[in-house]
């Protein structure tokens, strides 16, 4: 309910407040920063999370990759690109459309391509981030 009403401190508050949290707890607390932009803060929970030692799931990384489209956080997003193949997240759907959407926006055009080549299934949303990445 904060993060849709863009009270992220309350958010992280309430967050904060619950001593075991799952999944779902993280990956909604990386989206209401991913959604409202707070890059540093996508990144900063990413680590914390890691470092509890949750597992990211393909929930998480579609989150953390749209906040990688800026160009400072492009390099990161080349880093989970390949964390994501290492942990098998590749046939995901969404995951490659965040791929190539990220890709496309941060102006790598080549990777965004490729990513796109190399998927089996498509969806609008793939053709759409491909698209929006040449226009």
């Amino acid at each position: 309910m904060y993060g849709k009403c863009a009270m992220l401190d309350a958010a992280r508050q309430v967050f904060d407040a619950i001593s075991h949290k799952n999944m779902i707890l993280w990956n909604t607390m990386l989206g209401v920063y991913s959604q409202n932009a707070y890059l540093s803060n996508v990144m900063e929970l990413f680590s914390d999370m890691t470092i509890c030692g949750v597992h990211p799931d393909e929930f998480t990384y579609t989150s953390i990759l749209s906040s990688c489209a800026s160009f400072e956080y492009v390099r990161i997003g080349h880093q989970l690109h390949s964390t994501i193949i290492k942990k098998g997240f590749t046939s995901n759907l969404f995951v490659n459309n965040s791929l190539i959407d990220m890709y496309a926006k941060a102006g790598a055009l080549t990777e965004a391509a490729k990513q796109f080549e190399l998927m089996t299934c498509r969806d609008h949303v793939s053709w759409n981030a491909i698209i929006v990445g040449y226009v």
